[in-house]
């Protein structure tokens, strides 16, 4: 065993990983360490800024003096629109290919980039195009020339030799960085062009997340000591491959550590057991280059590579109607499109229409970050079907898209595809079918996985198919950093799970829970925690270190309890798991509570959702009431939205009134049955409201944000809004909700149902007495923000009563509440960052 650290010089000073103590780690552990460190991430930082730099300068340039049949050229190569952003992608795609004639000259008979200037010292197309036909006749480079050779084509002769030149210094800049690195740059540009991701939801997995799940992914492949030639591996949503790229790294590191030459099943691994696909052309043709740039110099016959066909396609089509790579979620096989007219990207120039065929259960992974659009769109927009909306689509493609969607779901057995989760669960039901026994799924899902109702038929699924499932989660408080992808504000989770043989069943309903503090800030850190996470002790929780430094908390425990992702206290997460089963456990003494704990639904029914009942200045309006400003004594009193200034105590006054439109009494009035005064907080914002419920004085409708519910008794009504907005009360709404933004917990009208509550019908007609006194003494009292519920003393009163005199418990039970809520209120996606504040002593803000 050996013991070591990672030294950088940043900016003529040092920094050290871990910044205290040692990692620990055989030979294999040591040389991956050193390896890896060999690619610094302040290189890929300033690469990606020289990078920014040169296609916008050069692109600048482009737009001020190309003619129209160059950028109308650049268009058709790449099938898209012609504009600025077509024309910087193909600047990318010539730096690609100047880079790595850069990396393999002087092998072959290639010559260097400064040995084919003309004798004007400039670089010509003749002279580029000349050099590169060789490359592809007689190197078979053509995965990596040959889009680029027809852009060079496509380019004006008084416009390229400066454009070359431009590119040529960028390029020697850049030499001091690995190919495949080069290409990761590339990617992250090019991604950052294609204004369609934006539509479909499709972001890019930043390099140390791809290389965490590829490390974990790559860690469940089973092979033995033999070659991993026999795998099949796919990304159906590929990107620019870095998914894909950094799982092949880490297999092809295993191999060579086993005292193989990866050069050597190199070209067998690209012609057969690498799978990507994907809907962008210029996408798919990085993809192909970046794997081929592992081993630059290997030639190969043919990759795997395929742009899939999307939208309307022409007549004649054996697909008249295509959903990109979902297609094959019913089928074994579809015709793929190349941006060229080629049906992939190959190695040689076959330029014939093929056909993908992957049978069912054929494949060792499915690894994707795939889309995460909804088909379904429920406010009033111009985009009919925003998930199929990329491409310029028009409105009826897109209704004819989401109409096809939904007729491949209904041939699923047991489907985990939902509209409103989005099409990031259709493609798991892609994976899904692919997927051999004893196979592995590796997905980029949006935190509302593990929450969500519309995610329910996905996480059934998964329980019963797959075992050993891993979820990672990160506790940041940013919303940026709880994303394992960039340039999205959604927290995200790492899904990793192997499906079941025929004759095996799942050993247990546990899921593995990592909640790391942080992204990793490097491939070295992301691959150590994949491999720290690989060889976890079989404990239920535990900590685990680098060096001296925090690296992760785990739990192993069921799916269902699933609010222990990213949460950054070991103790906190440990003890509300028995929470949720009615047991209150004392961490300090070891004393048991019990309480009286009931969903919601069994209770009573969630009011309508707001659609249903009206729209405040919409073109578009729906519902039977238009919203209107409020007024002393409306007919229909509306609480509507959020004013969490007027919203700190539990009486509640409606904020709106509502207005029956033309035509719309009948349904008005029916709407208005729904009337309650209690009403749930829908989107809790924990750092700036107070109210987890509210009652209204008179029946009031609920709305966006406050919609209403009916308990099946009224006099229910006060035991459960005294509950919610107790310590625990709050506690659990943070726990069930989804967590996907910083200093929010989330519910849905049909998560709502699930909220843990009092159970009012375990009380007595006195405790029901009790607990409407103490409400009329509390209800015009002032509450702090829910993240200051440490030093609330009206909640603390409440704490107190509710469980002294109301369930009769001892005073030791609300020692344990405190010490919950101290932790609770300390936790990043509670505080909004200022839990190091609070640890400090420092004064927090009064209010």
């Amino acid at each position: 065993m050996f013991e070591y650290c990672v030294y950088s010089l940043v900016q003529r000073s040092f920094s050290r990983w871990p910044t205290s103590g040692w990692l620990q780690g055989n030979s294999d552990s040591l040389c991956r360490c050193i390896e890896l460190a060999a690619g610094s991430e302040h290189q890929f930082a300033d690469g990606l800024d020289e990078l920014k730099k040169l296609i916008t300068r050069a692109g600048t340039l482009l737009d001020i003096r190309g003619s129209k049949r160059m950028h109308g050229c650049f268009g058709d190569m790449l099938g898209h629109e012609v504009g600025p952003q077509t024309s910087r992608m193909a600047l990318v795609l010539l730096v690609i290919a100047f880079t790595m004639h850069s990396t393999i000259s002087g092998a072959s008979q290639i010559p260097t980039l400064g040995e084919i200037f003309d004798e004007d010292s400039l670089l010509t197309p003749r002279k580029i195009v000349q050099c590169w036909r060789y490359l592809l006749d007689e190197i078979n480079c053509w995965p990596i020339f040959e889009i680029a050779l027809n852009l060079v084509n496509c380019l004006d002769e008084h416009l390229a030799p400066l454009l070359f030149d431009w590119i040529t210094e960028s390029v020697a800049k850049l030499s001091g960085l690995s190919a495949t690195t080069l290409h990761d740059l590339c990617g992250r540009v090019l991604q950052q062009l294609i204004t369609e991701r934006k539509s479909l939801a499709a972001f890019y997995t930043l390099p140390t997340s791809a290389a965490l799940l590829g490390e974990l992914a790559a860690g469940r492949l089973n092979y033995g000591r033999s070659s991993p030639t026999e795998l099949k591996i796919a990304d159906f949503a590929c990107g620019t491959g870095t998914l894909l790229t950094a799982t092949y790294q880490s297999l092809l590191r295993r191999y060579r550590y086993q005292g193989h030459d990866d050069k050597a099943i190199h070209s067998t691994m690209l012609e057969n057991c690498l799978i990507a696909a994907d809907i962008v052309p210029a996408a798919t043709y990085l993809t192909a280059s970046q794997l081929s740039a592992i081993h630059p110099a290997e030639s190969f016959q043919r990759t795997q590579v395929y742009t899939m066909p999307y939208g309307e396609q022409s007549e004649g089509s054996a697909l008249p109607l295509s959903l990109g790579s979902l297609d094959l979620t019913t089928s074994e096989s579809s015709t793929a499109l190349w941006g060229t007219g080629s049906a992939q990207v190959r190695g040689d120039h076959d330029d014939s229409l093929a056909e993908l065929h992957l049978p069912d259960q054929s494949l060792d992974l499915v690894i994707m970050n795939p889309p995460f659009t909804r088909p379904t769109n429920h406010a009033v927009a111009e985009v009919p079907v925003p998930s199929f909306a990329g491409f310029s689509t028009s409105a009826s493609e897109q209704k004819a898209m989401s109409q096809r969607l939904t007729q491949m779901r209904k041939k699923l057995t047991n489907p985990m595809g939902n509209g409103y989760a989005g099409l990031a669960s259709n493609f798991l039901d892609l994976a899904h079918a692919k997927i051999r026994p004893g196979g592995t799924l590796a997905f980029v899902l949006p935190k509302t996985f593990l929450r969500g109702r519309s995610w329910q038929a996905a996480r059934e699924t998964l329980t019963k198919a797959y075992r050993d499932i891993c979820l990672i989660s990160i506790e940041a408080t940013q919303q940026t950093q709880s994303a394992f992808s960039a340039d999205t504000g959604l927290a995200e989770v790492l899904l990793i799970a192997t499906r079941l043989g025929p004759y095996e069943s799942s050993e247990t309903s546990e899921a593995l829970f990592v909640n790391l503090p942080t992204r990793p800030s490097s491939i070295s850190e992301a691959v150590e925690l994949a491999h720290r996470i690989l060889h976890l002790e079989n404990l239920q929780t535990g900590e685990v270190m680098l060096g001296d430094e925090h690296a992760f908390d785990y739990f192993r425990t069921p799916l269902e309890n699933a609010g222990v992702a990213a949460v950054a206290s070991l103790e906190l997460a440990t003890s509300m798991v028995p929470l949720t089963s009615g047991s209150l456990v004392s961490a300090r003494t070891g004393a048991s509570f019990e309480l009286p704990l009931i969903a919601l639904k069994q209770i009573g029914e969630c009011g309508p959702v707001h659609r249903k009942i009206g729209s405040r200045g919409a073109k578009n309006p729906r519902g039977p009431f238009l919203i209107a400003d409020p007024q002393p004594t409306p007919d229909f009193p509306v609480l509507w939205s959020h004013n969490a200034e007027i919203e700190r105590q539990m009486s509640v006054h409606h904020d709106s009134r509502g207005v029956i439109r033309p035509g719309e009494t009948d349904a008005a009035l029916t709407i208005w049955k729904s009337a309650t005064r209690l009403h749930f907080n829908l989107d809790f914002r924990l750092t700036s409201q107070s109210l987890s419920a509210c009652m209204t004085p008179e029946l009031t409708l609920g709305g966006r944000a406050w919609p209403s519910f009916t308990l099946f008794q009224e006099e229910w009504e006060k035991p459960v809004v005294l509950w919610a907005n107790s310590t625990l009360g709050l506690l659990f709404h943070w726990w069930t909700g989804s967590r996907q933004q910083s200093g929010r917990a989330n519910l849905t009208v049909s998560t709502l149902p699930d909220l843990l509550v009092l159970d009012p019908r375990e009380l007595s007609s006195e405790q029901i007495e009790r607990c409407g006194s103490l409400y009329d003494d509390l209800a015009e009292r002032q509450m702090l923000r829910a993240k200051n519920a440490f030093r609330d003393e009206t909640r603390h009163e409440l704490d107190k009563r509710l469980l002294l005199e109301v369930l009769d418990l001892p005073e030791e039970a609300i020692d344990a509440v405190r010490h919950l809520c101290n932790q609770w209120c300390a936790e990043p996606s509670v505080s909004g960052g200022q839990s190091r504040l609070l640890s400090r002593g420092i004064k927090a803000d009064a209010s």
